[in-house]
């Protein structure tokens, strides 16, 4: 059996599954993907989303993770255009966060830590974010050891001048894989002198960070 043809059966079972039960949020999860990337069905966004939005209904942690990525970029093409809600994404993310789901944790602490371009804040309603997004971060790690929380919280407290517990996450990032951190280790380590230059490897690290 080769590749499409798996697929194929694998969108004919699942199929099989919603007739069965209408309301299978893994079913529902699962076909939004195939829709998503056109694997043995038409490639629709817009059935995609509609599938999560059903497997969400249900309380699908990780259907709620993926729709909320949706709200917060957003998706258009010249077929279909699902507009940006960033409020209903943190809604998302906060609600699969408290089911468990580590990515919904991770995003959420990026949201947190990264200010909205702008916006001013007092000192205390920065602490308050920075302390949440590492309370986000710390549940991602304690939930799946996630590469990408561990070097998010890292790179968190070397900004608060945390530096020894900061590496010491990265440090652990890399050795589970996570490119960015092996990247920041080797550039932190051949400037290690220069401490004007860490902090612009930092900060070159924080804006080309992502969400989702």
């Amino acid at each position: 059996m080769d590749l499409e043809e798996l697929y194929f059966q694998s969108s004919q079972w699942l199929r099989r599954a919603l007739f069965v039960n209408e309301n299978n949020p893994e079913a529902l999860y699962l076909l939004s993907k195939l829709h998503e990337s056109g694997y043995s069905v038409d490639r629709s966004i817009e059935r995609a989303i509609t599938y999560l939005e059903r497997a969400s209904r249900q309380g699908y942690a990780v259907a709620l993770t993926k729709l909320a990525h949706y709200y917060y970029s957003g998706y258009s093409d010249e077929n279909f255009r699902f507009p940006v809600n960033k409020s209903k994404a943190i809604e998302y993310y906060r609600v699969a966060m408290d089911k468990g789901d580590a990515e919904a944790a991770n995003c959420l602490g990026l949201i947190y830590e990264q200010w909205p371009e702008g916006v001013l804040c007092d000192i205390q309603e920065q602490e308050q974010r920075l302390s949440k997004a590492l309370e986000c971060y710390q549940m991602a790690i304690d939930s799946s050891e996630r590469d990408d929380a561990l070097f998010n919280k890292g790179l968190l407290l070397v900004s608060l001048q945390q530096n020894e517990e900061g590496v010491s996450l990265i440090t652990r990032a890399s050795v589970k894989g996570n490119l960015r951190a092996k990247e920041y280790l080797i550039m932190a380590n051949m400037y290690e002198d220069s401490q004007v230059y860490r902090g612009a490897v930092h900060s070159s690290f924080i804006s080309n960070d992502s969400i989702a």
